[in-house]
């Protein structure tokens, strides 16, 4: 495998790796998100945050890493970029795998 070059985005903390083998370019994404996940932890144990949230009608309902949702386009074949934000909800209420990602504990679709 031939490393052909490294790609990092500051803002998302985005790494992507492009190698060549076999006549075939293949792209490897990495994404460092222990920082995501304690924020979403720390709002997710705020009752004043959601209910100044519930209050004012923006209930911020998760925070998704990048990487988790390429994840989900891979895995799953959930695009939640074409998505709405109560297709998104559904999403993680049906998968108790990606509740980490809510930023409350109560239902949000």
């Amino acid at each position: 495998m031939t490393h052909l070059f490294t790609e990092f985005d500051d803002l998302s903390g985005l790494k992507k790796q492009y190698h060549y083998q076999d006549g075939k370019l293949i792209e490897r994404t990495e994404q460092y998100v222990e920082p995501i996940l304690d924020y979403a932890a720390a709002l997710r144990n705020a009752e004043e945050y959601k209910r100044q949230g519930i209050k004012n009608s923006l209930w911020h309902a998760a925070v998704i890493p990048p990487i988790v949702a390429l994840k989900w386009l891979n895995e799953h074949g959930f695009n939640m970029m074409t998505a709405s934000a109560k297709e998104v909800a559904r999403f993680i209420e049906r998968n108790p795998d990606y509740h980490y990602l809510k930023t409350t504990t109560g239902r949000i679709a």
